[in-house]
């Protein structure tokens, strides 16, 4: 089998175009999660979630209704954006075999589509938290009422690490141990490792706007940077091999 992609102006807009869609889901996404954690850093209450930290309860409860909108609209924009991204995977694993290239494309798509779910669910708490302010309640009330949306969000959280530890085993496998279109030091940014980062980024970070920012954004931000990279070193067709 012939794994070489063929660099016809059709073939490398096809890869360029997949790759930017998987750029502009994680942007989209990442202008979505501040739409929810925006504001000051007090606002961050002892109410956490899984990859996503401390809950801004105050700024979900007293935010802008606008922001809430915008950013329930993100998450199905951003699963298209990044269910497209996750094909250019299999074009660039496919040296390695179409089996595993499949594989690893189709729980990449997987993984970004759960991270949209896990938006939505994230709206549902934002949700949650304007409904107890808006019924004159407060902080507390606030926490009771989001409680349901945080914890299936961490559950959603736990399941999509299942196909995202798969998907991490053999992308490091086939990049390290096999030939492919890009080069093994892309592992360092694949999202799982990125990600999982967060825990040793976030405590060093001053507690002020920008600790609030990171926080709030770091997954799809590390979706953002692996896909930026991975459409650079697509976009004329990748290493050849």
């Amino acid at each position: 089998m012939n794994s070489t992609i063929q660099t016809t102006d059709a073939n490398l807009w096809l890869l360029r175009s997949l790759g930017l869609a998987g750029v502009l889901g994680g942007l989209v996404l990442l202008f979505g999660d501040q739409l929810f954690y925006w504001g000051p850093i007090e606002n961050l209450s002892t109410v956490t979630t899984i990859a996503t930290g401390q809950v801004p309860i105050a700024t979900l409860g007293l935010g802008a209704d606008w922001r809430l909108i915008l950013t329930g609209i993100a998450p199905l924009l951003a699963s298209w954006g990044y269910a497209l991204g996750g094909i250019l995977l299999f074009f660039a694993l496919r040296p390695a075999g179409n089996t595993l290239a499949i594989i690893s494309s189709t729980l990449l798509v997987a993984l970004g589509i759960g991270a949209g779910i896990a938006h939505a669910i994230y709206f549902a708490i934002g949700v949650g938290a304007k409904s107890a302010y808006l019924l004159g309640g407060g902080y507390e009330e606030a926490i009771q009422t989001v409680q349901i949306a945080v914890d299936t969000f961490n559950v959603v959280a736990l399941i999509t690490y299942v196909p995202a530890t798969i998907l991490t085993l053999l992308f490091t496998y086939a990049v390290f141990l096999k030939e492919t279109h890009i080069p093994k030091w892309l592992i360092v940014f694949f999202p799982m490792f990125l990600v999982n980062s967060q825990y040793i980024v976030v405590p060093l970070l001053p507690d002020n706007l920008i600790k609030v920012v990171i926080m709030g954004g770091y997954v799809n931000l590390s979706f953002t940077i692996f896909f930026a990279l991975l459409t650079a070193i697509m976009w004329n067709g990748g290493e050849s091999k």
